[in-house]
């Protein structure tokens, strides 16, 4: 048995835009448990624990799902929580897709573009990413690879692409952490390979490289 993801690895020059934005909020709040940014990644499908019978079947049927989707010009922002910013047991950036006939964003903009606010919407939890159904669709076709492969504990909650940085052992009111986060826009990068992973749980979580799918875009 295996357990599995399905996700997105960011250039390292990404995930150094987010490791110094978020360096001072670690100091400010100490009490959350924050995730190690050597695990930093973004989950596309949970796969859970899967056979070892079903691994063949499954790199054929998520290579081929990967391969249905184009690559995506992507950059994170927004800042929310899961469930609820006033009760938050989860805190994230959120993941989101430039369309595909927006050129890339003027240097005017700089890290925190302001000008790009109205690309987010509002949602309970927090901001959901703008244009985002990609990604979304994306995602709900490698789970359904995944299930027809045989994975039969693969996560059904909807989908909202984010990069989780901290979790909440009680529930905290992260209303303030959220907002302090608000105008944080890293730069844009090109999402054209998905990765299986494996996680190997214990005192010090270790992740493991099983397979790349690159996107195609073979609609």
């Amino acid at each position: 048995m295996s357990r599995l993801f399905v996700a997105l690895s960011p250039p390292a020059g990404v995930l150094a835009e987010i490791a110094a934005e978020v360096g001072p909020r670690r100091v400010e709040w100490p009490g959350l448990r924050w995730v190690d940014d050597a695990l930093w990644h973004v989950t596309l499908a949970f796969l859970g624990e899967v056979p070892d019978d079903v691994l063949p079947e499954l790199d054929v049927r998520l290579a081929r799902a990967a391969a249905r989707h184009r690559p995506m010009r992507v950059w994170f922002g927004s800042a929310g929580a899961f469930p609820s910013l006033g009760r938050a047991r989860t805190f994230w950036v959120g993941l989101n897709t430039v369309p595909p006939d927006e050129t890339e964003v003027s240097p005017s903009a700089g890290r925190h573009g302001g000008s790009r606010d109205a690309e987010t919407r509002e949602s309970p939890r927090g901001r959901s990413g703008a244009f985002a159904e990609p990604m979304v669709r994306l995602a709900a076709s490698l789970a359904a690879g995944a299930r027809r492969a045989g994975a039969a504990e693969v996560d059904r909650k909807p989908f909202h692409p984010h990069l989780t940085l901290a979790r909440s052992r009680h529930g905290d009111d992260l209303r303030p952490l959220v907002s302090a986060m608000s105008a944080f826009r890293g730069r844009e990068w090109d999402a054209d390979v998905v990765h299986l992973v494996r996680s190997h749980l214990g005192s010090h979580v270790r992740y493991e490289q099983v397979a790349v799918y690159p996107l195609g875009g073979r609609d």
